[in-house]
């Protein structure tokens, strides 16, 4: 069973991929609001994924990352945001974020990538141009068609 955390500053999103995520077997092991709560729940419960919101107050999900990571390196953090610019994607490889994922994507993409990013890969949606990926810092290509191990 994947052990989820959810980390978005809307509860009615929370809620809807709570029962999404639950419906599937996995588990919704906390829920944060804010990039701080997101550290304090990911320190305390070491969940086997982490989807993070990128924008939220107090402390936006890219520094949160960067902090979850800081105190577990083994941490697998997937982006789920409605920014499909280039420049918060690549914010989002630099920060250690294993996976990203519109919100805008239906629920059989978001739950391959969960299971894929569970299970030792790193996986982006949509299909990322070409230049991304060879001036990125990783080996990552877009996914559900096609994912890379860690």
């Amino acid at each position: 069973m994947i052990r989820v955390l959810l980390v978005d500053d809307h509860a009615l999103f929370r809620q809807g991929l709570r029962s999404l995520l639950e419906s599937e077997g996995m588990r919704v092991i906390g829920e944060a609001a804010n990039g701080r709560e997101a550290i304090r729940y990911a320190a305390d419960t070491h969940p086997d994924v982490i989807l993070m919101d990128i924008q939220m107050p107090e402390l936006d999900g890219v520094k949160a990352t960067q902090s979850i990571l800081e105190i577990d390196p083994a941490a697998r953090v997937i982006m789920i945001t409605m920014y499909r610019q280039d420049r918060y994607v690549f914010e989002a490889v630099k920060a250690g974020a294993r996976g990203y994922v519109l919100k805008d994507a239906d629920a059989t993409t978001l739950l391959d990538v969960i299971r894929r990013v569970a299970g030792a890969r790193r996986c982006w949606t949509p299909t990322w141009p070409r230049t991304f990926w060879t001036t990125s810092a990783t080996s990552a290509r877009s996914c559900p068609a096609r994912s890379t191990p860690t």
